[in-house]
């Protein structure tokens, strides 16, 4: 992204891109796994919603907020969700990176 910003020009914005700190989702499965959320489809189905919900709140949620949802989400849960929400698990490595 740096290398096309500064080919097109746009020097304010690949500053403004350096500076910038992406926001990191604050739930793990710890915090899920304490709340009672069994291991499984369902810890990924609520991820999931607890995601949309971050996303939705402009990624101000804190984890406390978002602790605090965990159950209502849970309970939300519909045999929808499990079809459509994507499965998550642990992530591969790539493994160009690998080297």
């Amino acid at each position: 992204i740096q290398e096309v910003l500064a080919y097109k020009g746009e020097l304010d914005l690949l500053e403004r891109f350096k500076k910038w700190d992406p926001p990191r989702f604050p739930v793990t499965g710890h915090h899920l796994t304490e709340a009672g959320v069994p291991k499984g489809r369902a810890m990924s189905v609520v991820l999931h919603k607890l995601k949309e919900q971050w996303k939705q709140s402009n990624f101000e949620l804190t984890l406390e907020e978002m602790v605090t949802r965990i159950p209502d989400t849970l309970l939300s849960i519909t045999q929808e969700d499990f079809k459509t929400s994507p499965k998550m698990g642990k992530r591969k490595r790539n493994k160009s990176k690998q080297r």
